[in-house]
């Protein structure tokens, strides 16, 4: 079973290495990590074509004339481009465990009408209000811990997200394709998705 990882990069160069590094060091290795870079001005692209010189599994991408045009068009431009059965997320700044996708696949072989899978984070920040963003997310973790979903997830997503980022996220690749990214405000657009996959 095929992951495609999708990756959208834009100014993130002091971060990539280890991003990158998190998923080479899959021990499931049936994957693709799609990069889109949304017109980075930092080294960003020499960073990433240098892994990409060295694992064919690691393909970058642009828009037209390495325009920078957001969240929304890059996440799509790298699902047109993915070739996997499943479709994970992960943000630039952000890095996978080395079991991460070994144990998604388990997860997915169990639960084989699931659709979406996603699952706690670790927090980890070296900005000036990381505790907090330490206590922001250490309240969601709690929400989470109790949550349980009903049959009805469309009201269950509606009230509340109980996914924490992107990069926590796996989703059945003929799902997020048939998805409406047409969201106001791109700030919302993780749970806009969840909410229309519900």
């Amino acid at each position: 079973m095929k992951v495609s990882i999708i990756t959208a990069s834009y100014n993130y160069a002091q971060y990539l290495e280890e991003a990158i590094g998190s998923v080479i060091s899959q021990a499931y290795g049936d994957w693709e990590l799609i990069i889109v870079d949304d017109g980075s001005s930092d080294n960003s692209l020499e960073i990433i074509n240098s892994f990409c010189d060295k694992d064919s599994r690691i393909k970058l991408f642009q828009h037209e004339g390495a325009e920078n045009k957001g969240l929304k068009e890059t996440l799509q431009l790298g699902l047109k481009n993915s070739s996997g059965d499943w479709v994970c997320f992960l943000e630039s700044d952000d890095v996978l465990k080395p079991q991460y996708l070994e144990r998604k696949i388990e997860a997915i072989e169990k639960n084989p009408e699931a659709g979406l899978i996603f699952n706690k984070v670790e927090f980890l920040c070296e900005s000036d209000n990381a505790q907090k963003k330490a206590q922001i997310f250490a309240k969601r973790q709690d929400e989470l811990g109790k949550f349980a979903p009903s049959l009805n997830m469309f009201k269950d997503f509606a009230v509340f997200n109980p996914v924490l980022t992107f990069s926590c996220v796996m989703v059945k690749k003929d799902l997020i394709d048939c998805a409406n990214f047409d969201v106001k405000n791109e700030k919302f657009l993780d749970w806009w998705l969840w909410i229309h996959l519900a």
